[in-house]
Order: structure tokens, then C-alpha cells, then sequence
């Protein structure tokens, strides 16, 4: 079996056609990349002027705006006769529903669905149905 040898000069010859070739096909791949991190950089402007139209709106309320309900008004309407069934306690950071007696699985599913479209829980070890309130 014949071995060919190559001379140090046709190694370095090898070595730089393959680097040039690999350099000309990443090329557009980097450049993709340097797209990709500029679209990156304009969505991060758009969304954090986005996000300071919207903390302006939040802060300052608009001119004749009526003011939203009171939760317990809120969930009186959607509890319907249900809301007989239940002692609503209002208190800083949360609002409390308790069962005046068994409300059965139909009810307390109903009650239940309700409250978790506000954001409320049943919590088993108080017996008590909660709904945090929003901090001001």
C-alpha cells in the first residue's frame, strides 16, 4: 500500500483553503446574526416606550372616567341568589367569603368559578373563600 506524505507547505495550503472556505459560508450567518441583534435592540425601544405610555395612562386617571365598582358590588351581581349564601367580609388586603352553611358541590362550584375569574381561592384551613386585594 503506497503512503503519500505531504510537505509542510501543502499542509499550511490545506489548512487555508479549508479556513477560507468555512469563513466565506459563516458569513451570511453572521450577518444574520448582527440583523437578528438590531431587530432585538428597535423591539426593546418599542416595548419599553410601550410600557412608559401605559405606566403614564395607569398613573394619571382620564378626564371623566368612572371609577370601577367595588369588588364585593362586582361578585354580589355575578353570585346572584348565591351571594345569600355567603358572609362577605371586607378587610385591607383581602376580601373573605364564608359559607353560612353547606353549600353543596353545585353551589360551591358555582361560587368557586366565580371568584377564581377575580383572582380568589378557597383556602380549606380557614373554611373561607379569599380574594387578595390589589396594593395601591
Amino acid at each position: 500500500m503506497p503512503v503519500e506524505v505531504l510537505t509542510r507547505e501543502e499542509i499550511e495550503r490545506i489548512i487555508e483553503e479549508k479556513i477560507k472556505k468555512l469563513l466565506t459560508e459563516s458569513a451570511p450567518a453572521s450577518q444574520a446574526v448582527d440583523e437578528t441583534k438590531v431587530e432585538i435592540a428597535k423591539l426593546k425601544a418599542q416595548i419599553a416606550e410601550i410600557s412608559g405610555r401605559i405606566s403614564d395612562l395607569a398613573a394619571k386617571p382620564a378626564a371623566g372616567a368612572v371609577p370601577a365598582p367595588p369588588i364585593e358590588d362586582i361578585l354580589r351581581s355575578e353570585l346572584g341568589g348565591l351571594a345569600e349564601l355567603l358572609e362577605i367580609r371586607s378587610q385591607p388586603d383581602q376580601l373573605t367569603l364564608r359559607p353560612r352553611r353547606y353549600l353543596g358541590s353545585q353551589d360551591f362550584r358555582s361560587v368557586s368559578e366565580v371568584l377564581r375569574r377575580h383572582g380568589g381561592f378557597w383556602s380549606s384551613m380557614n373554611r373561607v373563600f379569599i380574594i387578595r386585594k390589589a396594593k395601591r
